[in-house]
């Protein structure tokens, strides 16, 4: 089977710009935020690829930068087979309808100005839905399969819940009969209630309509519960990807060793990770560390090897590896 989307050796930097003054001064260049340095992924049909790492380690840009929302700096991204990297106007507007993106905050990501029905029927246009009554009957269904009353198609975004906002943002995508969303720390701004409802949702649409996810969180409790696949991110880099029960029982990476063992758990059971407290701040991506990106943190490092050389893929199984100088 030949993966729905293929990253390869994504790399997106951004510009920082140096002051008229420091130029003037010092002579001081323009500097480059790496926010993605080289990622390379495969996410396969109908399953989900969940994206975990900490604030900062380039989970939301690779995500952006899948579908086209931001330009790679160097890399190709290839949507079932084709390489999209350099398309533009009709040809990216038609990949476009089959890759949607669920936002983090559900009332940022809707237009204040709009009801529901204005929303939902700007997706419907975009696949020909146009005529005023089909779109209604439309818009009633799905808000039907999200669980939300048929009085709603009027309301504005201020006048729902989040939870509410969400489902919205949610039949939004689906309007259009996407084959892949990427699902951006979907839940994160969600009352603990409501996110479990939201995720059993997003379970329950994936199997109805045979889409995938590439699903983005911090929060490996979610992860662990709707992935199939998942891939641990750090600073710009991959560090390791496997199944789910790959990286959740039998993780090599000590990085995920520790985002693991800071699972909150209400009791202690035999198997559960030690505890691993990391000393220090995550290196600026302005300026990341030589070697291996994590070897400043990293509480099982070793001198000479993580510090001088990035470590090379390890592969543990055939479907788990992991980029570490101790695996190797």
């Amino acid at each position: 089977m030949n993966p729905l989307l293929r990253l390869h050796d994504i790399h997106k930097h951004f510009p920082l710009p140096a002051s008229l003054l420091a130029k003037l001064l010092a002579g001081q260049k323009d500097r480059l935020v790496h926010a993605v340095d080289g990622v390379s992924l495969d996410i396969m049909p109908k399953q989900t690829l969940g994206l975990v790492g900490e604030s900062g380690s380039g989970k939301s840009t690779l995500g952006r930068v899948a579908i086209r929302l931001l330009e790679p700096t160097r890399g190709a991204v290839e949507f079932e087979g084709e390489d999209i990297s350099g398309i533009n106007g009709a040809d990216l507007r038609r990949v476009k309808r089959q890759m949607q993106v669920i936002f983090q905050n559900p009332y940022s990501s809707l237009n204040p100005r709009k009801t529901v029905r204005q929303i939902v029927g700007a997706a419907l246009e975009m696949r020909g839905v146009k005529e005023p009554n089909r779109q209604e009957g439309e818009i009633t269904g799905l808000l039907g399969r999200v669980s939300l009353p048929p009085r709603f198609i009027d309301a504005y975004p201020h006048q729902l819940s989040g939870g509410q906002r969400q489902r919205i943002s949610i039949i939004r995508a689906l309007a259009v009969q996407p084959k892949l969303i990427v699902a951006d720390e979907p839940v994160s701004a969600l009352d603990v209630s409501v996110q479990a409802q939201i995720i059993s949702l997003l379970e329950e649409l994936r199997q109805e309509y045979q889409l995938t996810y590439l699903f983005i969180a911090h929060d490996l409790r979610v992860v662990k519960h709707i992935s199939d696949q998942v891939a641990v991110m750090y600073l710009g880099k991959l560090v390791e990807t496997g199944t789910s029960e790959d990286i959740f029982n039998d993780p090599r990476h000590p990085y995920t060793r520790a985002l693991l063992s800071a699972i909150p758990r209400l009791y202690k059971r035999q198997g559960a990770h030690r505890r691993v407290i990391l000393k220090g701040t995550v290196p600026s991506p302005l300026n990341p560390p030589s070697g291996c990106n994590f070897h400043t943190r990293c509480p099982e490092k070793l001198n000479g090897d993580c510090e001088g050389r990035q470590p090379p893929w390890s592969q543990i199984s055939t479907t788990h590896k992991a980029a570490c100088w101790r695996c190797v």
